[in-house]
């Protein structure tokens, strides 16, 4: 079974550097749609867009505006790095299975939805070998 926790913005910044330290260089999928496309209450998505496709997790960050949250989520590197600014960040969920987690769920104010999804979940401690990044 899958299921989203909620992670409170008082707790993002110190969420995501963890986050990262646990799944750098993890391959993800970045998928855009609109918020009322989440099928149900485990947010399974009709139709979501890929917007990138299994690179490499480098970074993801959250900086305050004026009037609201922003979170930068950097994959690839060199000359395959891609940033990504998701803006008027309102909601953040960790996307977990049973056992593992999933990915990211980063819901905006302007209704709109970014997934960011391993290509395959499993507990940090069962990966075999460094990530690319760390060789």
């Amino acid at each position: 079974m899958m299921s989203y926790q909620v992670i409170e913005q008082g707790q993002w910044r110190n969420f995501l550097d963890q986050f990262v330290r646990e799944h750098l260089g993890w391959l993800v999928t970045v998928k855009f749609l609109r918020t009322n496309q989440l099928s149900d209450q485990q947010g399974t998505e009709v139709s979501a867009s890929v917007l990138l496709q299994h690179y490499p997790l480098e970074d993801i960050r959250e900086s305050e505006r004026d009037n609201g949250m922003d979170i930068m989520l950097t994959v690839g590197s060199g000359q395959d790095e891609n940033s990504i600014l998701i803006e008027g960040v309102h909601h953040l969920y960790l996307h977990k299975t049973d056992s593992a987690d999933k990915g990211l769920r980063i819901d905006s104010t302007d209704d709109t939805t970014t997934l960011v999804e391993f290509r395959a979940p499993m507990l940090p401690e069962n990966v075999d070998g460094l990530a690319q990044v760390e060789r």
